[in-house]
């Protein structure tokens, strides 16, 4: 969304790696009206499947429909491919305030890094064989139910804290 991850580089990449890469492209341009038509011209060339979504209501149905979720690492996007179990490929960060979810994804296993685009298309391409897919898969689940199982309960718990900080200071 948006066009952080460098999405729009990446998806030219991608049409021009089609005949090696089986795959069908799910791109959200958010509220990027230019990213939405740059992408859409890109994918009206394209044989295969490139679907382009403006902003987007229903994210998990697309996430769900996804083998892998490619894009910046954001807490929003990344969480929602943990909540869905689908491994994510970061292309990128706000520097200075998501770095940290690029070492969180490394350290667990929750799917790969790759800024360097010409590489991402690689592990893309590899990916692309229902094999490797189904390898990488099996390795990367666990650890997304791992995530997803300790942060389920995320919301009340904050809203607990924010009870008991108020019975503890009710002069506030």
């Amino acid at each position: 969304g948006q066009g952080g991850g460098q999405i729009l580089k990446l998806a030219k990449l991608l049409t021009h790696e089609s005949s090696i890469i089986n795959h069908q492209l799910i791109v959200v341009a958010g509220m990027n009206r230019r990213l939405y038509n740059q992408l859409k011209k890109l994918s009206d060339k394209e044989p295969y499947d490139f679907h382009v979504f403006g902003y987007m209501e229903n994210m998990p149905e697309l996430i769900s429909a996804s083998d892998v979720v490619v894009g910046k690492a954001g807490p929003n996007l990344l969480f929602e491919s943990i909540f869905c179990e689908k491994p994510f490929l970061a292309t990128g960060c706000l520097p200075g305030q998501e770095e940290g979810n690029l070492d969180f994804i490394k350290r667990e296993n929750l799917g790969w890094v790759e800024e360097n685009l010409p590489k991402a298309i690689k592990l893309l391409s590899s990916l692309s064989n229902p094999s490797n897919l189904k390898a990488a898969l099996a390795e990367k689940l666990p650890n997304l139910k791992r995530i997803k199982a300790q942060n389920f309960d995320a919301p009340q718990k904050a809203a607990q804290a924010i009870i008991s900080l108020l019975h503890s200071n009710p002069s506030s």
